[in-house]
């Protein structure tokens, strides 16, 4: 047997980390190469032949296969009935005829069938049953309809599919669907366009290959108010330091440009793993993310956002969820003024983050709560089972993450439209407008006072700069309404 692992390679440049995924077992015996596409039918029992004059005389007829199976409803047979129950009815006219053959011998009306049955080719399979008197012919006629109907189709019986088992998640926000005909923002969530267009920061995932001293005027140039980066190379375990001088120029950039350092969220290493059962990986884990803390602090960036691992099926979600909590005390120990900032995951595989109570049970057990903070994934949440296709659904779920989390403990948010449906816990990213999720939930965002002076970061294809546009276009000003 062959083993062949369902991979997923995601050119996208945020995926969840997928520490397994589920396998396809391929059959792959040589011997049975020839069969594995066709289809396996039974032989049918031979019957009993009836030896008479007429038939010792006839030369045999070759039949086909297909001849001893035409698809029919098999009825009853009596218990003296020796024609075979494999075989169709054939309405034979010795079994119709008038009341006074009804009371023929039973051995004389099987040998009748199969004497007809040889005249026939035998184009159709047999089957006799004997009824009483008073109910034969009705039970032919049914017989010969059942019959012209079965000749044209074949109907198989599809096998029962295992239920699904079901996040509570989905139960909860993934079928509700509140319209917006009658949506009204909360006073105390608006404010005018004016305070909206300088408040709300919106930027996009870039590469920092072009180096540090000209990424933000790169970006400023796109219309970025917001940023994130990689301060490691994302996909791998060795540490790569961010240059003294390299740090100096991008300071020096931020000052120029006025760009709020808060806004900056640079993205941990697609190989963290906070929660691992592992003892080795997870001080692999615990000692890369602090080097990346360490570059965030060479750049004098305040916050760090990062995926918070899988328990990999070794260990359950409570125990996981307590180690992530263990190692965010671990590596805040060792580090300083940079907040931890957990995202929120699609639930793929074993990724723990999908529910908003995961978030608040991993803050809840941390020692040292005003360094750690949340960033929201609207692609991820649509995923794990939030759906936020309109606004209306967006209230009720973010009055849900209010008080579950908190919006205290909100450091970034994540603008993604989602290929994927809610519920799916698949991580696949979508331009914005483009996927499952629409366009009313970005507008309720931007829009929302809640949000505003958080980093929004767009992790699509692209291009972001028109994509920007494209969101700063959905602000609308509360006070005209």
């Amino acid at each position: 047997m062959k083993r062949k692992l369902n991979n997923n390679n995601n050119n996208e440049s945020h995926n969840e980390l997928i520490e397994e995924e589920n396998n396809e077992i391929i059959h792959d015996c040589d011997s049975c190469d020839e069969i594995d596409n066709e289809e396996i039918i039974p032989e049918a029992p031979p019957l009993k032949k009836v030896q008479t004059d007429k038939q010792s005389k006839l030369k045999p007829k070759q039949t086909s296969i297909t001849d001893f199976f035409s698809p029919t409803t098999i009825k009853k047979t009596s218990k003296n009935d020796k024609v075979s129950p494999f075989f169709s009815n054939a309405i034979d006219t010795s079994t119709t005829t008038n009341s006074n053959n009804k009371n023929v011998n039973k051995k004389t009306t099987t040998t009748n069938v199969k004497k007809n049955n040889d005249k026939d080719d035998e184009d159709k399979e047999d089957e006799n049953e004997e009824e009483d008197d008073d109910e034969e012919d009705d039970d032919d006629k049914k017989t010969k309809k059942s019959n012209k109907k079965l000749a044209t189709t074949t109907t198989y019986k599809k096998k029962s599919s295992p239920k699904k088992k079901v996040n509570p998640t989905e139960n909860k926000f993934s079928t509700i669907n509140y319209k917006d005909d009658e949506y009204k923002q909360k006073e105390e969530y608006s404010s005018s366009k004016k305070d909206k267009l300088e408040n709300v920061k919106i930027g996009g995932h870039v590469s920092i290959k072009t180096g540090y001293p000209s990424l933000i005027q790169s970006v400023v140039a796109q219309g970025f108010k917001a940023v994130a980066f990689f301060t490691n190379p994302p996909r791998t375990w060795k540490h790569h330091t961010v240059k003294l001088d390299d740090s100096i120029k991008f300071k020096q950039s931020c000052k120029t440009h006025n760009f709020d350092v808060n806004c900056i969220l640079p993205h941990g290493s697609y190989f963290l793993n906070l929660g691992s059962p592992n003892k080795e990986n997870l001080q692999k884990s615990r000692d890369l993310m602090i080097h990346e803390m360490k570059n965030c602090e060479i750049l004098g960036v305040k916050h760090f956002n990062f995926h918070p691992g899988s328990h990999l099926n070794e260990i359950s979600e409570a125990e996981s969820i307590k180690i992530v909590a263990e190692s965010l005390d671990y590596i805040l120990e060792r580090t300083k003024d940079v907040v931890a900032v957990i995202e929120c995951t699609a639930g793929q595989g074993t990724n723990l983050g999908y529910t908003f109570e995961h978030l608040r049970d991993m803050i809840a057990l941390v020692k040292d709560k005003s360094r750690v903070g949340v960033c929201l994934d609207t692609c991820h949440m649509f995923a794990a089972g939030y759906n936020i296709s309109s606004k209306s659904n967006c209230d009720v779920i973010f009055e849900e993450f209010d008080k579950v989390v908190g919006f205290k403990y909100l450091k970034g948010v994540h603008l993604n439209d989602s290929k994927s449906t809610c519920g799916s816990k698949l991580d696949r990213h979508e331009n914005i407008g483009k996927g499952h999720i629409g366009t009313p939930c970005f507008k309720y965002l931007v829009n929302d006072k809640r949000f505003q002076n958080v980093p929004m970061i767009l992790e699509t294809v692209g291009p972001y700069d028109q994509e920007v546009k494209l969101l700063y276009s959905f602000i609308e000003d509360d006070v005209k309404k």
